[in-house]
């Protein structure tokens, strides 16, 4: 399945990832990586998350809004 995805900030700003293929944030000295199910994926506080696909876009979780998937 192609996916997109566009981030929504809480400032307003709005970033795309095309192509979409996963998730990773690093927690403590470790990676995590989410490829399958973002039906249920919650977004940690105070991580930098990368959306990865044809593209990437790294925000802080704090930063934001919501996420669209299509």
């Amino acid at each position: 399945m192609k996916a997109n995805i566009r981030l929504n900030q809480v400032e307003g700003v709005n970033l795309v990832v095309d192509d979409f293929k996963k998730i990773t944030y690093l927690v403590g000295d470790k990676f995590v990586t989410i490829i399958d199910d973002f039906s249920k994926f919650e977004f940690p506080k105070n991580v930098t998350i990368n959306f990865i696909g044809s593209n990437q876009v790294s925000v802080h979780s704090n930063d934001i809004a919501f996420v669209i998937i299509s």
